[in-house]
């Protein structure tokens, strides 16, 4: 009962983030960002993770995509003033993302740097404000220092042999495990 009381909460907290996230995007039309939280909250992939996988680690991080993505949005997109409301989302959602779940991290860290790339025309023009690249500064230097606590740590844990994520036999993921299971599949 806790388990699922969580996921509850978990699909409820990410369908906020992302119905701002396409309130954000679409310029507050309401309808577009309640289908858009509904279609992010309900689609399959997730109720497959959290309850045929129990991948509750990737579960959390899905949580945190959206506000993760908004955050980036918000720091390209400024109207009037630069604020800090975007760096701090990126930062939570950042940290939350890699803390929960490293892999989902890193593929949204590589999308995000991409959709930044997309956008240096607007990131060149705001760079000109002391502010934004003050409030830049700060966010990467947050961001990599509170997700080093869980870096340091995954590379002693990979010292020791007991990280079973690198090991390929115990993971059934080395190329004789995986002929087995599929083979096992169709017979």
């Amino acid at each position: 009962s806790s388990y699922k009381l969580v996921m509850f909460i978990l699909i409820f907290i990410s369908g906020i983030f992302m119905y701002r996230f396409a309130l954000s995007i679409t310029n507050n039309r309401r309808i577009i960002s309640l289908i858009s939280a509904l279609a992010f909250t309900l689609y399959p992939y997730r109720g497959f993770d959290m309850y045929h996988r129990i991948a509750v680690a990737e579960a959390f991080a899905i949580t945190f995509l959206p506000l993760f993505f908004m955050g980036l949005y918000h720091i390209t997109h400024f109207k009037d003033k630069v604020n800090v409301l975007g760096f701090v989302e990126v930062i939570i959602g950042g940290a939350l993302l890699y803390l929960s779940h490293n892999i989902t991290a890193v593929f949204a860290y590589i999308i995000g740097v991409l959709y930044l790339l997309f956008n240096i025309k607007n990131i060149v023009l705001l760079m000109k404000q002391k502010r934004y690249l003050i409030y830049c500064f700060s966010s990467v230097v947050l961001l990599v220092f509170i997700i080093s606590f869980s870096f340091v740590t995954q590379f002693e844990l990979m010292a020791t042999d007991l990280y079973n994520v690198t090991n390929s036999k115990i993971m059934w993921t080395d190329i004789e495990s995986v002929i087995d299971r599929t083979s096992e599949q169709f017979i």
